[in-house]
Order: structure tokens, then C-alpha cells, then sequence
């Protein structure tokens, strides 16, 4: 039986006036045991390093892990480079079965960890070697059965996914199959084969949860911009996207800015570009970070 993990960070407890807790969705989605590696009661520590360490320590403890949910690529580069910076520490513990001391965690925490991790000095000789080959394919080395790592590839995201491939993730298929945020569910790539997917994933609009309007980029500084549905975008152009949701999100402007470039049957086809927010303007200009990022490329091609 082949094994999932799932990189999370619980976020800090925060509260509305009227003590709604609230806060990112994303610390909620993770695989469901007996699938996951990391065991109930170790996987929400606050601290982003201590949390890192202790996912680490029980995915490498599984040889046998087929998928990694890394949720957003600099969280799945995070977790890697704690994975190889604290690579002779990590050895130990898989070889012990045992938390080293000098991890600052809860007691209940690690209790969890220690009533679950097997000592096992193998499978820490073959981590140990692996690591010591460096980080180039170091992901498909240690786990020979993994097969995806799912992670937000887009927008600031792509600079640390191109990293990613590079080094720690190379040959190993990196799926962006979705497009959303704790508000609302936006879109599906809906064909995530090998051959599909690109380094920019096209999505087609999840429609049947969310109900869409979209700002044309032209009047994305306007206090009360006119909005176009579904059936009146245009292909080549860019929108921000207004959300409507089941929780009470009314007309909710997101800040993710799309461009339109194609169709899936009837449906238009998307690639996310950036955040409305996140714009450079020296003289007055408006630069996009996905611009920004393009000259930046383009530069280090022609050096």
C-alpha cells in the first residue's frame, strides 16, 4: 500500500469580534488517514521549521510514498530545504525511532511522534546515501514511487516551481490541477495527464460552485467597475475575477487577475497572470509582477 503526505502549517488561531474563528482553508485540506504518513495529533504544529522537521521525519520513514500534496510551491521548497539542512538529524531519529530533544514541541506532540515512528537504521542508511548525492532528483531518490507533487505553480509561485524542477523535483511530475483560495473555488485544468500540462496550467472555471463575474483589466482601478458574465469574455483579454459564494461572499473581488486563452467545449479557458494588488508603478506605468517576472527571464536567457 502506497502512501500520501500533505506539507501543512497550522495557521494562528484568530477570532472575529463575535469569536468566529477564521482564517486560510488551506490547513484544513490534507489526505485522510490511514493514507497520509503524518499521524493525527503531529501534523498542526504552529511553528512552519518544527512542523517541516516532524513531516519530513515520517516521510521519510515511508519509502513506499506515491503523492505529495505541497499546496503552494514555496511551501514544498521550504520543506525540502529543512529536509536538507537538517539531513544528519533527521538520519538519526529514523534510526532511533525517537524526537530529538533538541526539537522545541509540545508534549502531546512528541508523544504522537514517538508512538509512531519505528526505528528503522536501513531505511536511514538509504536516506543517509541519498542525501548525500545532493539535491538534484533528491525527491525521486527517496521516494522511487512517487509519482505527483501537487502544488500552486502560478503567478510569484512559478519562480520557486522553476527552482523546484530543477533541483529537488526533478523527474518527478509537478500538477497544478487547480486554481482557488479560501473564498472561493475557481477553476480545474481538466486534462492533468503528463502531455497536458504545462509549466502555465490553463483552467476551465469551476462554474457549478462559484458564481463568476469579471472586471476588464482596463477598469480594474475603479471604485464601481462595470462587470461581464461568463458568456461575454473574450479570448486574448485579461479580467479580474468578482466572486459569489455559498458562505456569503456577495460580489467578493478576488484580486486574481486572468487572461482568457482559449476554450474547453464551450467553456473559456484561463491562465492566472497576478494579483490586482501587486502592481510596480515608478511613473505611473502599472507593471504586473508577471511582467516584471518576464523581463527578468528574458534577461537571464540572453546572459
Amino acid at each position: 500500500l502506497q502512501r500520501n503526505a500533505a506539507i501543512r502549517f497550522k495557521a494562528k488561531d484568530r477570532f472575529t469580534e463575535d469569536g468566529v474563528p477564521m482564517g486560510p482553508a488551506s490547513c484544513h485540506f490534507a489526505p485522510l488517514a490511514p493514507y497520509v504518513v503524518t499521524p493525527i495529533g503531529a501534523g498542526m504544529i504552529q511553528n512552519e521549521h518544527k512542523q517541516c522537521y516532524v513531516t519530513a521525519l515520517f516521510c521519510l520513514a515511508e519509502k513506499n510514498l506515491q503523492y505529495i500534496d505541497g499546496m503552494m510551491a514555496p511551501m514544498c521548497l521550504t520543506f525540502f530545504r529543512t529536509m536538507e539542512q537538517n539531513s544528519d538529524q533527521l538520519v538519526s531519529d529514523l534510526r532511533t525511532g525517537r524526537l530529538f530533544e533538541g526539537l522545541e514541541v509540545d508534549d502531546d506532540v512528541r508523544r504522537t511522534v514517538n508512538e509512531h515512528l519505528k526505528a528503522d537504521p536501513r531505511r536511514a542508511d538509504e536516506v543517509q546515501k541519498e542525501f548525500h548525492k545532493g539535491s538534484e532528483s533528491l525527491a525521486s531518490r527517496l521516494w522511487p514511487c512517487l509519482r505527483i507533487v501537487s502544488m500552486t505553480t502560478t503567478g510569484e509561485f512559478e519562480v520557486t516551481a522553476r527552482l523546484l524542477r530543477a533541483s529537488f523535483l526533478k523527474e518527478v511530475f509537478i500538477m497544478c490541477a487547480a486554481h482557488g483560495a479560501t473564498e472561493a473555488n475557481c477553476g480545474v485544468v481538466p486534462d492533468a495527464s503528463k502531455d497536458s500540462v504545462a509549466e502555465t496550467p490553463k483552467y476551465a472555471f469551476s462554474h457549478s460552485t462559484t458564481f463568476f463575474e469579471f472586471i476588464p483589466e482596463e477598469n480594474i482601478g475603479e471604485e464601481n467597475p462595470k462587470t461581464l458574465f461568463l458568456d461575454q469574455l473574450e479570448k486574448g483579454q485579461s479580467y479580474e475575477l468578482v466572486v459569489t459564494n455559498s458562505n456569503g461572499f456577495y460580489r467578493y473581488r478576488l484580486g486574481d487577475v486572468i487572461r482568457v486563452i482559449g476554450y474547453f467545449n464551450q467553456d473559456p479557458l484561463y491562465e492566472f497572470m497576478y494579483r490586482s494588488g501587486q502592481l510596480l508603478s515608478v511613473k505611473g506605468e502599472k507593471t504586473s509582477s508577471v511582467d516584471f517576472y518576464e523581463a527578468l527571464r528574458s534577461s537571464e536567457r540572453e546572459w
